[in-house]
């Protein structure tokens, strides 16, 4: 027999919904799929349009009820045997209508009432106005953050749905205090208790981190044993992806502050961290404890390259703060500590002009003709030496070109062709060869 497994049908997008549901339905017909060899099974939330017919049906939301009243008295602080208790334990099971996750956020709520001494009547009103749907229940919540948290909220959220991958809580707390800090030379500059947006331990961190996004943010587990971060539940994400980074971004915009890009921010943060003083030491000397001293090592060296691609290729108006070309190389010598999470293969000799071309970046391109030209401009004039100007004539070739001319097209002829050579074999190697072609029209040299 062929058993299919269908979760979360509720979360299907609604243009699709219908059409989801038709085909679910056409499975069900005996000529195309005999009852005696194929069984289907869906879950979802309850949906009062009727349209999903079900063969069986198992409602969870009243089986669990045992589940939510057992939850409730768990992680609700009030006195036991209090009146008050009892009416608001029954007050939450009713508007919960079976669903954890509603109670999961409102609750801390609640025990914040309590002990701020608040009376029944007003923990009642608030579970009676909580919004039923979540959307609502979670643009509530980010109403709920003040605005001397708001910024560093909204870094966290950033981190929490656009980093590459889940972080774990030592890492978070390394990669926000980055983000929110100036540009250091050393690790103990950004990771100092008078640094204000440091935190000193994962344990202050996860505390934090509940209180700045309203319970939106919790730890989470992992097959690995190690504590992440990450939003209460996937609905979570696709709030804040649709509606709730704009919510925060407005807000900010209120306040007179701007919501950093999120890639070119990623990227820098990871690039500060990787040019430390602390890091490029323990690079040179091949330090066997890198990653247990560095708990962001990992992340950072094996996805800096893909925020910063990402943010070239969006165009964000933060600019990159691209590495220098020895700081390359020392991160290429500590590959070994990369491990496979990279999207680039790394090589001695690796440069930025190759990486431009491996991922189509024409900014990049240009950005490193200008600063090979500006520099071949100052070394051509010394800022202490004087400035001469003899008239000569000018002698030119057969083509009517000057000696100047001739030059430059020789110079642009050498540059094109390392590229190409630096380049060959990848489909990006023409555009950044194309570039060289907007920049240095041939005709003039």
């Amino acid at each position: 027999m062929v058993k299919v497994f269908i979760d979360a049908i509720d979360e299907c997008h609604k243009s699709d919904r219908d059409d989801v549901i038709r085909f679910l339905h056409s499975l069900k017909i005996p000529k195309l799929m005999p009852s005696h060899n194929f069984a289907l099974f869906m879950t979802s939330r309850y949906h009062p349009d009727g349209q999903i017919s079900f063969g069986q049906r198992i409602d969870l939301e009243k089986r669990t009820q045992n589940d939510i009243r057992t939850y409730i008295e768990t992680m609700l602080r009030l006195p036991t045997a209090s009146g008050t208790r009892r009416m608001v334990t029954e007050e939450l099971q009713k508007c919960a209508d079976g669903s954890f996750l509603w109670l999961s956020l409102l609750l801390p709520r609640i025990n914040i009432l309590s002990g701020q001494g608040s009376t029944q009547k007003e923990m009642l009103r608030e579970i009676q106005q909580c919004p039923r749907k979540l959307d609502q229940l979670y643009e509530g919540l980010l109403d709920q953050i003040g605005s001397d948290d708001l910024p560093e909220a909204g870094r966290l959220f950033q981190w929490i749905c656009h980093s590459k991958r889940r972080l774990k809580v030592s890492e978070l707390r390394t990669a926000l205090a980055i983000h929110a800090t100036s540009v250091e030379q050393s690790l103990s500059d950004y990771l100092d208790e008078k640094n204000p947006d440091y935190i000193p331990d994962d344990e202050t961190m996860i505390k934090r981190v509940r209180y700045l996004s309203q319970g939106l943010v919790n730890k989470v587990g992992a097959t690995d044993g190690e504590d992440y971060l990450g939003f209460h539940h996937t609905s979570i994400t696709q709030f804040m992806l649709a509606t709730g980074f704009g919510i925060v971004a407005r807000k900010l915009s209120d306040l007179g502050k701007i919501y950093d890009k999120d890639n070119s921010c990623f990227a820098n943060a990871c690039i500060r961290f990787l040019s430390t003083r602390d890091i490029q030491k323990a690079l040179q000397s091949g330090e066997k404890d890198l990653l247990s001293s560095f708990p962001f090592f990992r992340y950072a060296s094996a996805f800096w390259l893909d925020h910063a691609v990402d943010a070239e290729k969006m165009k964000d108006e933060a600019t990159v703060e691209w590495p220098t070309s020895e700081m390359l190389q020392a991160w290429i010598t500590g590959q070994k500590w990369i491990g496979q999470d990279s999207s680039f293969p790394w090589r001695k000799g690796t440069e930025l002009v190759h990486i431009a071309a491996r991922h189509g970046l024409v900014g990049l391109a240009q950005r490193l003709l200008d600063q090979k030209r500006d520099s071949a401009r100052a070394a051509s004039h010394p800022k202490n030496s004087s400035l001469h100007i003899v008239e000569t004539p000018v002698q030119t070739s057969g083509e009517g070109r000057s000696q100047l001319q001739l030059a430059g097209k020789k110079a642009f002829a050498k540059e094109r062709r390392r590229v190409r050579a630096a380049t060959r074999g990848s489909h990006y190697g023409r555009l950044v060869e194309d570039e060289f072609d907007v920049i240095f029209d041939e005709k003039d040299g």
